[in-house]
Parts: structure tokens; sequence; C-alpha cells
């Protein structure tokens, strides 16, 4: 029902594997579209979900893939009969027809003259995104009760800053791949000048969030005690291995009788961050050893990889031919 108050348009982001500034171009022009022609419709950004259609932001493919959705109160229509072409409201194909439409030509014809546009959409996104983050992990710091968990919440908001400093000033670089060869070298120039900035902004949250946790320990009269955690035999293994795969999505493992697998009791085609089996599949990449990737997918959950193995995994798909182990590189 278009007309309900409570339809709403949703715009998925990309996964933290696939760091784009589509993230930031395609809600500006949904933006602008509903600013002019109907201003109170419902609309929104939420974070990458998968269906067995929307993974070609998947680095195998590396398209990035902002799907979207309208809401409206039509999901007991979905696959079954009751699905027929009257159901379906003109102005609702109208209006996914024309933002699809009018982002696609956007992107399809932008140039190094539409760069400046697009780089400060990417760059204030990143601020947002980052901003979000040190304010998330400054509430750890203040919920922190004794110089343990203190220097916990330090140790893991320091290291967030960083890591979605590092995947927006990634986002910013993304820009460049809509310039023309003969303009790299100037719009390279501008390019890192954003990325500079956006590194120093994360510079900045970083310095203020120790400033943070400082004065919680002086307010509190506690020692911050940053956490030390000397590897394991575990992390040692992992540390050996380094995965390499060979199919782009997610897998579905039909073909191996579930009484074989190993850590996992359902199919893990459908990717979120915490279904670990395939949010570590995506970042596999041959030069990634099993620690790296593990933290990777703690980062992007914002919670630890418990209960779930993933040595033990990963030789499962290895036995399966799914991927292969090869040497550490030199990094």
């Amino acid at each position: 029902n278009y007309d309900l108050a409570t339809t709403a348009f949703s715009i998925s982001m990309n996964p933290n594997v696939c760091p784009t500034f589509t993230d930031a171009l395609f809600p500006e022009i949904v933006r602008r579209y509903y600013a002019r022609y109907n201003k109170d419709r419902l609309w929104y950004t939420m974070p990458f979900s998968m269906g067995t259609d929307t993974y070609f932001c998947e680095p195998m493919i590396g398209v990035p893939t902002n799907w979207s959705f309208m809401s409206a109160g039509g999901g007991h229509l979905h696959h079954n009969s009751m699905d027929t072409i009257e159901k379906v409201d003109p102005r609702s194909l109208r209006e996914l027809s024309f933002l699809h439409a009018a982002y696609l030509y956007y992107v399809a014809g932008a140039g190094a003259a539409d760069l400046p546009f697009i780089v400060g959409l990417t760059f204030d996104r990143g601020i947002g995104v980052i901003t979000a983050k040190n304010r998330e992990m400054e509430e750890k710091i203040l919920g922190a009760e004794d110089g343990a968990a203190l220097g916990k919440a330090l140790a893991e908001g320091l290291e967030t800053i960083r890591y979605y400093t590092d995947l927006q000033e990634a986002a910013v670089g993304s820009v460049g791949k809509l310039v023309p060869a003969g303009d790299k070298a100037a719009a390279g120039a501008c390019l890192t000048r954003y990325r500079k900035r956006t590194d120093e902004f994360g510079g900045l949250l970083m310095r203020q969030f120790r400033e943070t946790a400082s004065a919680k320990a002086r307010a509190a009269s506690l020692k911050i005690d940053m956490p030390v955690t000397p590897d394991g035999s575990w992390e040692k293994e992992a540390a050996t291995l380094v995965p390499k795969r060979f199919q782009p999505g997610t897998l579905f493992l039909e073909e191996i009788p579930p009484s074989e697998w190993k850590e996992i009791d359902s199919s893990p085609h459908w990717w979120s961050a915490t279904n670990w089996a395939s949010a570590s599949y995506w970042w596999v990449d041959g030069r990634r050893n099993l620690n790296e990737i593990k933290k990777l997918c703690e980062l992007e959950a914002g919670k630890p990889m418990e209960n779930f193995d993933l040595i033990s995994y990963y030789k499962f798909l290895e036995k399966y031919k799914y991927v292969e182990f090869v040497k550490p590189s030199a990094r």
C-alpha cells in the first residue's frame, strides 16, 4: 500500500569488505528525489544484508551493491500464488524505476568534473561513520567499573576507531574508479587530500578517546590496566594458515552430507556479520591468515567470535576443495 504512512524505502549499505563511495551517493540521490517529489515518504539506510542475488559486492566480483527495498505490508503475498500483477501499485514501480535509473545514469556518466561532489559526499559520510563508532566506544569507557574493564574498553576503542578510519579512507579512494585514465593524476591529488583529512580526523578522535579514558580513570580513582593477551597455540597455528578460495558468493555446501559439516549446523549461504562461516569467507584472499580474518570479522560484528573455530572450519573447507592453504607472503 503506497499510501500507508509506514511504507518506507530502505537502502542497504555495502559490507565492510567493500568500502565504496556508492554508500554516500545513492542515498543522496534518494534524498533529493523525495525532497522534491514526495516529502512525506519515509526512507532510511540499513547495514548490508544478503539475498542470493545481492552478493556482487564481495571481492571476487567487486561491484558495489546498494540494494533497495520498499516495505509496504505485502509480505504475505511474497513468493506465493497470491503475488499477481494487479496487486502491484504502479506508483511504487515508477518510483523504484526512477530512483535506480537516476543513480545508474549518473554513475555511468560521472567523470573528473563530478569528483569534487562525490568525494565530498563520501568524506562527509565517512566522518559521520567514524564519529558514531567513537561515540559507541565512549559508552564502554564510561561504563567501565574497574581498571581492567577500562583498559579493555580503551584498547578496543582505539582499534575500532582506527579500523573505521581506514575503511572510510578506502571509500574516499574508491571515487578514483570513476575518473578516466587521462585525469588520474589530478584526481589522485584531490583524493589524497581527502584521504589525509579522513586520517587526521580519525587520529583526532583517537587522541580524544585516550583523554576520555584518562578522565574516567581520574574521576573514578582507577588505574588503567591495558589487556595483555599472549598468543596461544590456536593463534600460533592460525598465523600459519592462509586460505585461498575458488568460488564467489557464499557457500551452500549442498553436495556435502550435513553429518560431515564442521562448526556449522545449517547452510552458511546467508551472509550476516555474525554468521562467522559466511562473513569470514569474504575476507579470504590468499594473503590474510586466519588470525587476521578473525579480527576483521570481530571488528565488523562488534563482538568477539565465540563458539566457532575458524581453523576447524577452514580445514573442513580445504578437505572438500573449497579453499586451499597457501604459504604466507611477505608483506
